[in-house]
């Protein structure tokens, strides 16, 4: 058959199909993240096609240039569901997960610590909550986090709206230079959020949502992650925080921005606030840390949202495209199955659809009614270059 291939396994073992492309006679090439994640090298005058053995966990570049391949005219097979979710990222020659390298991003800042908890009482905070009914505290508790003395632990009793607490001051605490806000944090067991705000000389709210883990993490905000929230009505909102200007901090929960955290009773901890220039070597903590990574789209492919859980299913069916798969033996039913949202299969003629959805295998129920499309081919039309395809 000819032809050259590339496959990109990452950890997982080498899949099956490598030699039995070689067999055939096709031309493969397994790559490793540093490759599939270089500019230039996924072309489409040089692969007949891309495999991804594993497509859910990748150096976070790939992701960029796996999707540039396919928009321009590139055929794509991808084996698996969660393409893009586990993506991978570069710091001090190791490749971490995004929680892992934003922590290892907040350590190496030269951090000046304005506000710490290793005194006797956690200093002046006011609370603000609309349900002033029911109780919460803010209370030092040892030891810290990282080896500190102390820090200080916040009660909420009963969460329904908002419910955070403040402490002001006269002038910034940052100096010339530190634009970032350092803090270590962490939750209770249904606390996976807390809520920061800073605001400014003149009223303006900047706030921020951070997700917690049960343990102490390091973290490390730019002025771009508090998002605008209220302020005077001369406010330009097209503006970012500025952190020369910041006279009260604030941290707690609040509905609008801790959507993942219930109403009831929560506890989270906060210690070793403080300030640092920005990270001049590592541009990708920025993107992260103000929500502005979000996987490509890929039909049929990513982000999440394109694939649904199906969970009815009670057998295999060839689908009409599955002429492919007539014959072939097929595995059992997996525990676990995904698959891409119907779309419009080739019927009638010029209809300008962007592209062709081909199912290849059906998952039917038990009344044997069509429950999910697992394995797709989309085939690319008026919108992308000639030859764009991908399965899934």
């Amino acid at each position: 058959p000819g032809g050259l291939v590339a496959v990109y396994h990452g950890e997982r073992p080498e899949p099956p199909l490598v030699a039995g492309l070689r067999a055939a006679g096709v031309g493969v090439v397994v790559l490793d993240g540093p490759q599939l994640a270089s500019d230039g090298l996924l072309r489409t005058d040089l692969w007949d096609l891309l495999i991804l053995a594993e497509p859910r966990s990748m150096p976070a570049a790939a992701m960029d240039t796996v999707t540039e391949y396919v928009r321009g005219g590139g055929r794509l097979v991808s084996l698996g569901a969660g393409a893009f979710e586990d993506l991978r990222y570069e710091m001090g020659g190791r490749w971490l997960s995004r929680s892992d390298y934003l922590s290892a991003v907040a350590q190496a800042l030269p951090q000046r610590i304005w506000l710490d908890f290793d005194g006797p009482d956690v200093g002046d905070w006011r609370r603000d909550t609309n349900q002033p009914q029911f109780p919460s505290e803010a209370v030092r508790e040892a030891p810290g986090a990282a080896g500190s003395a102390g820090a200080m632990r916040i009660n909420i009793s009963n969460k329904r709206g908002w419910d955070t607490f403040a402490t002001e001051f006269d002038t910034s605490p940052f100096r010339t230079g530190e634009t970032w806000t350092t803090f270590w944090a962490k939750g209770g067991p249904h606390t996976p959020q807390l809520v920061l705000e800073w605001r400014e000389a003149d009223d303006s709210r900047w706030l921020a949502t951070v997700e917690l883990s049960s343990e102490w993490r390091p973290y490390a905000l730019p002025p771009t992650a508090f998002r605008y929230w209220s302020g005077p009505p001369t406010r330009d909102r097209n503006v970012t925080f500025d952190p020369s200007q910041a006279r009260l901090f604030a941290v707690g929960l609040a509905d609008t921005h801790t959507q993942q955290v219930g109403h009831g009773a929560h506890t989270l901890w906060i210690d070793q606030i403080g300030t640092a220039p920005a990270p001049l070597d590592q541009p990708e903590a920025v993107a992260l840390t103000t929500g502005r990574s979000a996987a490509l789209p890929v039909e049929a492919v990513s982000p999440a949202y394109k694939l649904f859980a199906v969970n009815t299913a009670r057998r295999w069916r060839a689908g009409t495209g599955g002429s492919l798969s007539r014959g072939t033996p097929l595995p059992p039913l997996p525990a676990e199955i995904k698959s891409p949202h119907p779309r419009p299969e080739g019927t009638s003629l010029d209809r300008g659809r962007s592209w062709r959805f081909v199912p290849l295998l059906e998952t039917v129920d038990r009344d044997g009614l069509v429950c999910g499309t697992p394995a797709v081919i989309v085939l690319h039309g008026a919108d992308r270059p000639s030859g764009g395809a991908g399965l899934s």
